[in-house]
């Protein structure tokens, strides 16, 4: 029976050992896997020497074993990659900002983003689908903010804010949909958009309205029609 807890408690501290990885607890589960690798031993020398010194040979080899699979496994748990801040879904995404040959990217100029951390001035962006390492050119940009790269230097690439000037520029149809030009009033109608007023109609200040003057058509017409020479063939009155 007590080389059965031997084994059980040598169990026992390579599990704790192991949940130490993922469940930081500042060495409290590892001390007391500590304890229980001790009782173990204890237990192993009640039974007898070559149990302690077999059991003890097993630990030597079981403890490094468990670090190794652990230590393999670690990056990917949640703990992990909140640690390392190096998350697996954005290692796949990442791109080289030179080709193989050393060219540098210069497809990448001009093509929009989002900052995604601050960069002060460097940092990370994600330009179209891709997520990269950028720099500000001269000055501190927010996260979250819209960028546009401006030249590939140095294995980085250096950003500014996107202006509307920019965003024209990469999209010409949206600066002709904000460009719309306003309909022209019309003539016969007043500056201020107002009716004129109809003849005999009294205005808000007081006045009646009086009817538009006939154009100089309509007056030439009314003097062709009038008779001067009757009119000069009167007498005149006493």
């Amino acid at each position: 029976m007590p080389l059965l807890y031997a084994i059980l408690l040598m169990l026992l501290a390579l599990v704790l050992l192991a949940l130490e990885c993922f469940l930081p607890t500042a060495g409290v589960l590892v001390g007391i896997g500590l304890i229980c690798a001790i009782s173990s031993l204890v237990y192993a020398f009640s039974v007898s020497l070559t149990a302690a010194s077999v059991l003890l040979l097993v630990m030597c080899f079981a403890v490094p074993a468990t670090l190794v699979v652990v230590f393999k496994l670690w990056p990917h748990s949640s703990y992990g990659r909140r640690l390392l801040n190096s998350e697996l879904a954005l290692d796949q995404q990442d791109v080289p900002t030179t080709l193989p040959d050393g060219n540098k990217r210069t497809d990448l100029v001009g093509q929009t983003g989002v900052a995604l951390t601050d960069l002060l001035p460097s940092g990370r962006a994600r330009i179209g689908s891709l997520k990269l390492d950028v720099y500000s050119s001269g000055m501190v940009i927010d996260a979250g903010t819209e960028v546009i790269v401006v030249r590939c230097e140095a294995g980085k690439l250096s950003v500014r804010p996107l202006t509307e000037a920019d965003q024209v520029a990469v999209n010409p149809a949206a600066g002709l949909e904000s460009a719309a030009i306003a309909p022209v009033a019309d003539q016969d109608q007043p500056a201020n958009g107002s009716s004129l007023p109809a003849s005999g109609e009294v205005l808000a200040s007081g006045e009646v309205g009086q009817e538009p003057t006939k154009s100089r058509g309509g007056i030439e017409e009314t003097l062709a029609s009038l008779d001067f020479d009757s009119l000069r063939d009167e007498p005149e009155a006493p």
